[in-house]
């Protein structure tokens, strides 16, 4: 294979080199780098020199090495810029990486100001054009280039400008701001304001492809439809008011409605369009994944299940029917013609994109994600990691994924599309992430299923969801005992059957206990998440620690969950999430954050209440069982860890050594200020980075995880003393607890002018405040189930009932119920855990009553809790198995039984 040469004049004006390898972190990531700079150096002119015109020379060419090309390659553009993000967004802006980081923004403005003037020298009748005075621009000489015949052209531009403002947002808002106004000024005025063939107006709906001589254009396309889906659903995401999130959600919606009545096949394919009152063509990669897309944005902006059943139905006609077969049977992502045809080059990067997508999403069954992430994998293993499809030592991608390019054919000239749809393949393997199923995981370590599925008519509440027996992961006599001896008081079929399916879940689905160095040794994961939350794990085998006494493999089994959950303290005080050491296939997608990660880690984000559970836990398994035998060398260790770490968390000497930034488009799962967090004045509270629903915290010190501190570091000064007559460690605990109780009575109280005084949410110790409350526990709502405080302490009852009303800006209520949510799902979403947290410290039967009630009435017939749930829609929900909700809703039924309330409870019809 002949070894290119770079042009001379674009290497001495870019300096752009192939990053080392040794400094990346994975195979894929270094294979990314060495692609993306294949097509900035190859494609990117950047040679200019000053006597050149360069904003003319900012756009990527047609051919590799400045061949020449007839055909003007606008419609790549986008796409090819979308290359560069994806490595913007891949790349760290610390370390080692910080300098490449930098190559790839520099691509950005750049860009933006050369290709209106690259498509304008290709379209000079535009001043001649009807549209110029129908929709006049501030122009680049005159003209805008942005503009173009072909509506999808259009569209393209608005997705890519849209991708540079969610990359660049926080780091650069003004040039940010600049894409995203672009984005939906070619949106409002060409696609939906000119070819959107408007019902209103006696049209029948659809986005025109192309403009004609004639004012309209002649056909209604999946590929001018499926983008514009995608660019008004993602402006509704990204739109600061609700008129604009509302009418842009609308368009988006009917669009979808078009192409399901004209285009829309039942098996999941896409025609090509629509003209002369019939859909023509049949599908291709293109579509499937725009179409796809659309769908699954408006998924993600309404939380409505149909269109992701649409999309997940278009991504698997795509996998079953648009493959090839290469040489040695490998399926390959199909190529949609035999010739190296200019425009549908491209076609197969934009399928990829939408495609991981959907990998992502864990809405969607993990088996299914895990079929497409092998058809993934097995595309980019062959034409890339086994070099079938490419020559590694001079990475240009050709047509056909099935060979290496010759060299004639690269003398020839390497089409852009090619090259872009080869690069999007490599860094599609950095963005997807591999679901673990049972299929990749030994039958004894991970469940086989949850059935949670929704049911939209009455389910039969005689049959139970609970796995079969011989497939649930871990069994105990006497959850299973009273069970059944609960079943028997209560006379409500449905409350029956949902406590049966609810409050073993923990046990059924989502413990793996172990032996290790003839100890026990417990993992217990949330449910469709496969890694271990200190907090999540301690909450959800709380309630079956009554029963330890009863049934000495349960006791084992929650002393393994203890000792696990001291291990992990130690081997880092500031994670929130760990992954098995037995787990084949661990969940590292975290692993990228910029913080101090290591193996053992799912994710590093710093909450109090992490530390807090674990001891919870231990103080009343100790309390129910008498085994002091968990309080050994590692649980003192554990408790010096926590109180150096509150310690430095309290920052009077400064923000201490923990930072966190995550690279997202999500803005509460990163840090401000250097992953430091807004300031605070050092009063004595605890800084917690992170709130219990893994959202960062806007004023760090975080009300109950501190009030949650206090009743801990009491309980740890009594074993302390008790069992390890350690009363050196057990003076600092009570002495940290009573410093911290008293900044509490300082600095968290509010003189509310509508309910007296209440505990803010969080503070900053400069007299700032937050006054909300998020339904994840520890909660304001929820401080006396915790311990931390009476009931009836008269500034919770104040409390209590500010945040249950719409005076906390997350309280939502609706015609299908009420309930807390908070930002980590958004607006309207109520989390049936605060519903069950107003039962538990409420002493008003009618009140406890209505929370069953809604419990009820809200599990879309799935006999299941959820994270959240709709408060207009039950059907409409998050997390389908999330085991701690299920657990605590069994817990709470228990407790009203076991406190002689089974009459309220039959009394619920």
């Amino acid at each position: 294979m002949i070894r290119h040469t770079l042009v001379a004049a674009a290497l001495a004006a870019a300096s752009f080199s192939n990053p080392s390898f040794a400094a990346t972190p994975s195979y894929w990531y270094a294979a990314a780098d060495s692609v993306g700079m294949e097509l900035l150096n190859r494609y990117w002119p950047a040679a200019a020199t000053p006597a050149d015109d360069v904003i003319g020379k900012w756009h990527f060419t047609a051919q590799q090495d400045g061949k020449a090309d007839p055909d003007n390659n606008y419609w790549h553009q986008p796409h090819a810029m979308d290359a560069i993000i994806d490595a913007y967004n891949r790349t760290p802006d610390t370390g080692e990486q910080a300098a490449q980081k930098r190559v790839w923004l520099d691509v950005f403005d750049k860009w933006f100001r050369g290709v209106p003037r690259f498509q304008y020298q290709w379209n000079e009748d535009w001043s001649a054009d009807k549209w110029t005075n129908r929709y006049p621009w501030a122009a680049v000489d005159g003209a805008d280039g942005w503009r173009n015949h072909y509506i999808d052209d259009m569209e393209w531009q608005a997705l890519t400008h849209i991708r540079m403002y969610e990359a660049l947002r926080s780091n650069e808002p003004l040039l940010a701001a600049k894409y995203l106004a672009k984005a939906r000024e070619l949106y409002d005025n060409f696609v939906w304001g000119l070819a959107w063939d408007d019902v209103s107006r006696g049209g029948d709906g659809g986005v025109f492809w192309m403009r004609t001589d004639k004012e309209r254009p002649n056909s209604k396309n999946a590929c001018s439809n499926g983008p514009a889906m995608i660019v008004a659903a993602k402006l509704a995401h990204h739109s600061t008011s609700e008129a604009d999130r509302a009418k842009y959600t609308q368009q988006a919606e009917m669009i979808y409605g078009w192409m399901m009545s004209h285009l829309w096949n039942d098996d999941g394919a896409i025609s090509d369009n629509w003209n002369d009152g019939r859909s023509n063509g049949g599908p291709l990669t293109y579509n499937q994944g725009t179409f796809l897309g659309g769908c699954h944005w408006l998924y993600k902006i309404t939380g409505k299940h149909e269109y992701l059943t649409s999309a997940t139905l278009a991504t698997q006609y795509t996998i079953d029917n648009l493959q090839v077969t290469a040489p040695d049977g490998t399926r390959l992502l199909r190529s949609e013609s035999d010739a190296d045809e200019t425009n549908n080059s491209v076609f197969r990067a934009i399928f990829l994109r939408y495609f991981v997508d959907m990998i992502n999403e864990p809405a969607v069954d993990t088996d299914t994600r895990a079929e497409w992430y092998s058809s993934l994998e097995s595309w980019a293993n062959y034409v890339w990691r086994d070099g079938k499809g490419v020559d590694r030592s001079d990475p240009l991608f050709g047509y056909d994924w099935r060979k290496p390019l010759t060299d004639a054919e690269i003398s020839a000239g390497v089409n852009l599309g090619n090259m872009v749809s080869g690069v999007a393949l490599v860094e599609a393997m950095n963005i997807a992430r591999k679901p673990a199923t049972a299929e990749t995981t030994p039958t004894s370590y991970s469940a086989k299923f949850d059935a949670t599925s929704v049911a939209r008519q009455k389910a039969d509440y005689t049959v139970t969801n609970r796995p079969p027996a011989d497939e649930r992961l871990f069994v105990s006599k006497a959850i299973d005992r009273e069970i059944e001896l609960v079943k028997k008081q209560l006379s409500n079929p449905k409350l029956r059957w949902m406590f049966e399916n609810c409050f073993p879940n923990t046990l059924d689905t989502t413990v793996r206990h172990y032996t290790s160095d003839g100890e026990d040794d417990t993992l217990v994961y949330t449910g469709d998440i496969h890694a271990m939350w200190l907090r999540d794990s301690g909450a959800q085998v709380w309630p079956y620690v009554q029963f330890a006494g009863d049934d000495e493999y349960l006791r084992a089994m929650i002393e393994g969950v203890i000792r696990r959950q001291f291990k992990s303290i130690n081997i880092d005080p500031y994670a929130n999430a760990f992954l098995d050491p037995h787990d084949p296939n661990p969940d590292h997608q975290w692993m990228g954050d910029n913080t101090a990660m290591r193996p053992e880690l799912h994710e590093r984000k710093w909450e109090i209440d992490s530390l807090c559970y674990p001891i919870r836990l231990a103080y009343y398994y100790w309390q129910v069982t008498g085994d002091a035998s968990i309080f050994d060398e590692e649980w003192l260790q554990a408790i010096t860890d926590i109180l150096k770490t509150f310690r430095e968390q309290q920052r009077k000497e400064g923000v201490g050594s923990y930072t966190f930034t995550r690279e997202t488009s999500r803005q509460l799962d990163t840090m401000n200020n250097d992953g430091r967090g807004n300031p605070v004045n050092p009063v004595g509270l605890i800084a917690s980075a992170f709130r219990p629903s893994d959202d960062a915290t806007t004023f760090l010190f975080l009300v109950p995880s501190n009030f949650f501190a206090v009743s801990s570091l009491r309980k740890a000064a009594e074993i302390l003393t008790e069992v390890n007559s350690r009363t050196d460690i057990a003076a600092e605990c009570t002495a940290l607890a009573a410093e911290v109780e008293a900044a509490l009575k300082q600095h968290a109280t509010y003189d509310h002018p509508k309910y007296g005084t209440i505990y803010s949410y969080e503070v900053d110790g400069f007299g700032n405040r937050f006054l909300m409350d998020d339904a994840n526990v520890p909660s304001l709502l929820a401080m006396p189930y915790m311990g931390d405080m009476p009931a009836d302490d008269p500034v919770y009852l104040n409390t209590r009932r500010f945040v249950w009303s719409t005076d906390n800006p997350y309280f939502f209520r609706g015609t299908a119920g009420e309930g807390i949510g908070g930002p980590h799902i958004g607006y309207d979403m109520a989390w049936p855990m605060s519903i069950m947290m107003r039962a538990f410290t409420s002493t008003d039967d009618a009140e406890i009553k209505q929370c069953v009630e809604m419990l009820l009435a809200t599990d879309a017939e799935t006999g299941f809790m959820h994270e959240s749930f709709n408060v207009d829609n039950p059907y409409d929900f998050t997390r389908k198995w999330f085991a701690w909700q299920n657990t605590l809703f069994g817990e709470l039924i228990l407790k009203l039984v076991n406190e002689g309330k089974v009459d309220l409870l039959n009394s619920i019809r």
